[in-house]
């Protein structure tokens, strides 16, 4: 049951980054849009490295000033 929860809060995930590829998130603000649990915290921060790690690099993982933001890599995404 936990996995199935992870995946379809994995797949809210991405199927939002998608339609909003043009900016980039940090883990509470997916947290706030997708309206998340704060119980869902640590959940969602393996979530969204794991999203970051999947093969192909459709989200990428960067450090701005300290604070880890995920966007969707436009190349990757125009293959959708």
């Amino acid at each position: 049951m936990a996995e199935q929860a992870r995946g379809e809060r994995m797949i809210r995930i991405f199927v939002y980054m998608m339609a909003h590829y043009n900016n980039r998130y940090n883990v509470a603000d997916i947290m706030r849009h997708l309206e998340f649990p704060e119980s869902d915290l640590r959940s969602v921060q393996r979530d969204m490295q794991a999203l970051s790690e999947i093969e192909g690099g459709y989200i990428r993982r960067f450090v701005d000033n300290g604070k880890t933001y995920y966007q969707v890599a436009l190349e990757r995404a125009n293959k959708l």
